[in-house]
């Protein structure tokens, strides 16, 4: 029986958001939720975890098995398998066996897309949105004194965050993206039901619906983003061009989205 299920989690994470989402979707009980700030908590996240070395950011997953072991989970879509394997026995399963491949390829290709537009997210701020650089700066830094750090500061954690993505320039960025939606496009014209897989939500819904945070996020009650984030994942080009995959997502998030971050860490 597996007890004691910590998640580590980023509000702004899109990665965080589907985990978060397929918990619920799965019926399994979450029983303790940390909140990750970037850079802050690296050392409280690498000693809390173990580990060291290398690329660490969240969600993070920690639990105890059967024998009371502690396990922990780094990899968003190893946590959605977790959950599908200790859902509740009345909820369907978000990876049925019989596409369970595809939606992992599927995924594979829309967390390319993912990081492509973080990357372009922390290239924009860097280079052309001072307010959103240095909105989580201390005040200290903000100073006609101190204010020339701040800005090196910023910018090097913003270079920091967009490393963990790794994508080409803008103009790649941009074709990535317009790649991954045509894809989107013929497959939800291919599947017919509404969904990228059979005849009900799966995984790759979750995924693929999540990404569109990075083109035209929902609306703040829905989902709670940064301001300054929202700005910088607004393309309303992009949306304006692929309306039908904004309004695809809108109805999955009308039908299968009961609970935003802030509602489900209140439970």
């Amino acid at each position: 029986m597996v007890s004691d299920i910590n998640i580590i989690y980023l509000p702004t994470s899109p990665w965080s958001v589907k985990v978060l989402w397929a918990f619920d979707l799965l019926g399994v009980e979450i029983n303790k939720y940390d909140v990750y700030t970037p850079v802050r908590d690296e050392y409280w996240l690498r000693w809390k975890t173990g580990k060291y070395t290398g690329t660490i950011t969240a969600p993070v997953l920690l639990y105890k098995d059967d024998q009371q072991n502690s396990s922990i989970i780094f990899e968003s879509a190893e946590m959605v398998e977790f959950a599908d394997k200790i859902r509740a026995a009345d909820k369907p399963s978000l990876l049925p066996e019989q596409f369970k491949n595809d939606i992992i390829e599927w995924n594979n290709m829309i967390d390319s897309m993912q990081n492509s537009q973080r990357a372009l997210t922390f290239q924009k701020i860097i280079s052309s949105d001072e307010e959103a650089l240095l909105s989580k700066l201390p005040s200290f830094f903000k100073s006609s004194y101190t204010l020339w750090l701040g800005k090196r500061l910023a910018t090097n954690t913003f270079k920091g965050l967009a490393s963990k993505y790794p994508a080409g320039t803008p103009e790649q960025c941009q074709q990535d993206t317009h790649d991954a939606l045509q894809k989107i496009r013929t497959r939800l014209q291919e599947n017919k039901s509404g969904y990228l897989f059979g005849d009900s939500i799966t995984y790759a819904d979750l995924n693929t619906v999540i990404a569109f945070q990075g083109i035209k996020p929902v609306d703040e009650h829905i989902l709670p983003m940064d301001p300054y984030l929202r700005r910088n994942m607004t393309y309303l080009e992009i949306a304006d061009q692929y309306r039908d995959l904004i309004e695809w997502r809108d109805t999955i998030i009308q039908n299968h989205f009961k609970v935003n971050i802030e509602r489900l860490v209140q439970h």
